[in-house]
């Protein structure tokens, strides 16, 4: 079996993150043949760190920028089945071991605390259930690619021979990928936790399609609108309109809530509103025993018979702003 320590100098600590790599190879020394290194740098670094074992030969991958992607694909053209691939500490490493892993076909394991050979086995440690417990894992598919936890240690101990294999790559193709971007705020019309009138979305609303035609009646009505982790999750509503425990808590007048099913999650952001009114197509969801009014029909045809009667009345001016509701 080959191990191969993956040091990322991008990911700042390398002498630390070296110390734990160093520490995780020796614990499994007795299964591996050999040993190799890859540094992932964006300097020209020397190998003056690779310290306390005798190591098979070196790769030094050298970047303009910071492009995880270009790493990944160099191991992956030279990669071996029946290998360990050991990776640092911290979200960059436990990113790269799980993609790697993925590519690979192996198994993948991050934030280990300590792994070692016992019975024809690769046995792995780290913590589970909130950190309360360590959990211990047996490797059954290679390659294996894992990350560390964070080392105690800050540097490893004395070199053990010179290195017979040092290369350098410059892999700085970064040819079709964002390597610089800038974010900002989305605005939006009013603030969500204090709309006077809420349009609050489930899973019953399917695309970004549908999302848009009621950010529309939204806008007709000068109401906010939110969704559902299910719709977060599959894009087609935007983070910012999370609504539930783990998002907004809002207290409308008035809360319109369109194909949703009134998990506990969700319904406690919307249960402070004034009124409720629930369009759901299963007469048995929670939120409609929750709700003041329960339309029972698809919420697609209620709002088009909202936006149809918005367009042919003339709305009160102050409808969304004070009015009476």
């Amino acid at each position: 079996m080959t191990c191969y320590l993956i040091l990322n100098m991008w990911a700042g600590e390398w002498e630390r993150q070296w110390a734990g790599l160093w520490q995780a190879y020796i614990n499994i020394c007795s299964c591996c043949q050999s040993v190799r290194v890859i540094v992932f740098s964006g300097l020209s670094h020397e190998l003056g760190f690779v310290q306390g074992l005798k190591v098979d030969g070196a790769l030094i991958l050298e970047d303009a920028f910071y492009n995880p992607e270009n790493l990944l694909s160099e191991i992956e053209k030279n990669s071996n089945r029946n290998a360990v691939y050991i990776f640092g500490y911290g979200d960059y490493s436990h990113e790269m071991a799980v993609r790697l892993a993925f590519r690979l076909g192996g198994d993948s394991l991050t934030a280990v605390n300590r792994f070692w050979f016992e019975g024809g086995c690769i046995l792995a440690a780290r913590n589970v259930y909130s950190n309360n417990m360590e959990g211990t894992f047996c490797v059954k598919r290679f390659p294996f690619c894992v990350s560390l936890v964070r080392s105690t240690e800050k540097t490893a101990p004395g070199i053990s021979g010179p290195i017979p294999d040092v290369r350098r790559k410059n892999i700085s193709d970064n040819s079709g990928y964002v390597m610089e971007y800038s974010e900002e705020p989305v605005g939006t019309d009013c603030s969500l936790e204090d709309a006077r009138i809420l349009i609050a979305l489930g899973r019953g609303v399917r695309t970004k399609e549908d999302y848009r035609k009621a950010e529309e009646l939204a806008r007709m009505l000068g109401a906010g609108i939110v969704a559902s982790r299910p719709l977060v999750m599959q894009g087609i509503a935007p983070l910012e309109r999370l609504v539930g425990a783990s998002g907004i808590i809002a207290h409308p007048r008035l809360c319109i809530a369109a194909g949703v099913s009134g998990a506990a999650a969700f319904y406690v952001g919307i249960e402070k509103s004034g009124y409720i009114i629930a369009i759901n197509t299963d007469s048995d969801a929670f939120i409609m025993s929750r709700a003041d009014v329960a339309v029972e029909r698809d919420y697609r045809e209620v709002f088009g018979a909202l936006r149809k009667y918005l367009i042919e009345e003339e709305m009160p001016d102050d409808f969304a702003d004070g009015g009476k509701i």
